[in-house]
């Protein structure tokens, strides 16, 4: 009389019964609600709203507005995200919002699944952190990035020769940056620039997408240039004029 029903690539559970809970009777009443309990989330816990995924603005379609909203999920601006908004910006259902669910959302807009056929998926990246730059080196195409770096500069300087879409923004001292192509751009195989910075920084968390919309394997490479030993040497000439070293 009753079918439980999980939809993991939308995100939500749900019970259509042919009965009322309130006409049951018997002594299997309280495992059935236990196990109603227990399908829902162990009895209290928060159940996911029914939503359209990829409809992150609930208008009843699906377009460039719901990356836009979705985007700025992931980056932190406007307005805090609805249990909606977070319901339907998950499309792959594991509980995270990112690059990937971006691109996937890109996917259905615009049909990009050839990019998965037409190039070889990369499984590991190299990610080389300098002084002044972050790099990458990657054996294939990737479709996406997805970085938190925590920095005093003012601001990144990004590679625009990426020829990607850059959405970007700052929240005290962490940068929050996403780059993926919304008409089917990618970053190419090869060594590459993402940005260069004026100041030290630090990778919190770094997320690359190959052409198969999975989360590539990142190996990460320090390339900081850093003193072995300080030493205060003579200055000259001595005495000086006018100037000295």
């Amino acid at each position: 009389t009753a079918v439980a029903y999980e939809n993991m690539p939308m995100g939500y559970r749900t019970i259509g019964a042919s009965h009322d809970i309130g006409g049951l009777q018997g002594n299997d009443f309280e495992t059935y609600i236990e196990g109603i309990l227990e399908f829902f989330g162990s009895g209290g816990g928060s159940i996911d709203p029914e939503c359209i995924a990829g409809d992150i603005n609930n208008d009843g379609a699906i377009d460039v507005t719901d990356i836009i909203r979705q985007v700025n999920i992931i980056i932190g601006t406007g307005a805090p995200a609805t249990d909606y908004e977070l319901c339907a910006s998950d499309i792959n259902g594991d509980g995270t919002v990112n690059v990937i669910d971006v691109i996937s959302v890109i996917n259905i807009i615009f049909d990009r699944r050839s990019l998965q056929t037409r190039f070889e998926s990369v499984e590991e990246i190299d990610v080389i952190i300098s002084n002044d730059k972050l790099e990458i080196i990657s054996e294939g195409v990737l479709r996406g990035v997805q970085m938190t770096i925590e920095s005093n500069s003012e601001e990144l300087m990004f590679n625009e020769n990426l020829s990607m879409d850059i959405s970007y923004n700052k929240v005290d001292n962490k940068h929050h940056i996403l780059i993926y192509g919304l008409y089917g751009n990618y970053i190419d195989s090869g060594k590459h620039t993402l940005f260069e910075s004026d100041d030290s920084y630090r990778v919190i968390e770094f997320i690359a997408a190959n052409s198969n919309n999975n989360i590539v394997r990142n190996d990460y490479q320090n390339n900081f240039i850093e003193p072995n030993i300080f030493s205060l040497k003579q200055n000259y000439p001595n005495p000086f004029n006018p100037s000295t070293t």
